[in-house]
């Protein structure tokens, strides 16, 4: 099942992906003993163009890969609830841009 996983990733270059045996560290809280995380490799120019805080053009690249990791993970869940397994999806982490703009709405 893992190399059907894998085979969903656009390409295995610029992603990684890794598989865990959660046996019991999460039981109590939830009932999957299985768990899928992948990540991407961000463009290097974009990253050292970083100085003091994020830039708008590193906003942009959080945020379109995020949404390509949104839509790769939605293949993932469908193919594991297809073979019949339980299946939950975690959004990737909000940036602090995020999570101030929201508390500016909420105020």
């Amino acid at each position: 099942m893992q190399s059907e996983i894998i085979n969903i990733l656009p390409d295995q270059e610029n992603y990684e992906i890794g598989f865990a045996d959660l046996k019991d560290l999460i039981k109590d809280r939830y009932p999957y003993r299985y768990a899928v995380v992948i990540g991407k490799k961000l463009t290097w120019e974009v990253i050292d163009g970083i100085k003091e805080g994020p830039t708008p053009v590193y906003y942009d690249l959080y945020h379109s890969t995020n949404d390509e990791l949104n839509l790769i993970t939605a293949k993932i869940c469908r193919f594991l609830c297809s073979s019949g397994a339980r299946v939950t999806r975690a959004d990737p982490t909000p940036s602090c841009i995020d999570l101030m703009e929201a508390a500016e709405k909420s105020i």
